[in-house]
C-alpha cells in the first residue's frame, strides 16, 4: 500500500523528494540520539523497549507532523492516508530497534541453550572416564 507520505510532505515544505528525505534522515537520527539520550538503559530491555520505542516514535509524530510541520508550512499539514502513513511510519521506526534487540536476546538465548546442552552432554561422555581414573598422587 501507497501512503504518499513522501510526496506530500515535500509539497507542503516546497523542497524536493530527496532534500526531505535527507531532512527526515536527520531529523529522525537526531530524534533517535535524543531517545537514547532520555531514555538510556531503561529502554534497552526485550520486555518494554518495543513499548518505549513505540510510544516515542509518536511522540516524535505528535512533535513533527502534528506540531512543527504546520509552523514551518504556515499552516499546511499532511492529512488522510499521507498523515496515516506518516504516522505508521513514525511509530514501526520507534518500535524497531527494541524488536532488533529482541530478537537478538532471543537468538542468543538459543544458541547459549544449545552450547549449554553440548556441554552437558560432554561432561555426562566425560564423567565415568574421570571416575574410572586412578587418582594421581602428587608429591
Amino acid at each position: 500500500m501507497r501512503f504518499g507520505s513522501l510526496q506530500t510532505e515535500a509539497r507542503i515544505l516546497d523542497l524536493p523528494v530527496a532534500a526531505t528525505l535527507l531532512t527526515g534522515w536527520i531529523l529522525t537520527a537526531l530524534a533517535g540520539a535524543l531517545y537514547s539520550r532520555i531514555f538510556g538503559r531503561v529502554a534497552n530491555n526485550v520486555r518494554n523497549g518495543w513499548l518505549f520505542g513505540m510510544a516515542f516514535g509518536f511522540v516524535v509524530w505528535a512533535a513533527g507532523a502534528v506540531l512543527l510541520l504546520p509552523l514551518a508550512s504556515g499552516g499546511r499539514a499532511p492529512a488522510g492516508s499521507p498523515a496515516l502513513g506518516l504516522f505508521l511510519s513514525l511509530v514501526v521506526w520507534g518500535g524497531t530497534p527494541a524488536s532488533a534487540v529482541a530478537l537478538r536476546a532471543s537468538a542468543v538465548a538459543q544458541v547459549a541453550a544449545i552450547r549449554g546442552q553440548k556441554a552437558f552432554e560432554r561432561t555426562e561422555r566425560e564423567a565415568p572416564a574421570r571416575a574410572c581414573r586412578p587418582a594421581e598422587r602428587q608429591e
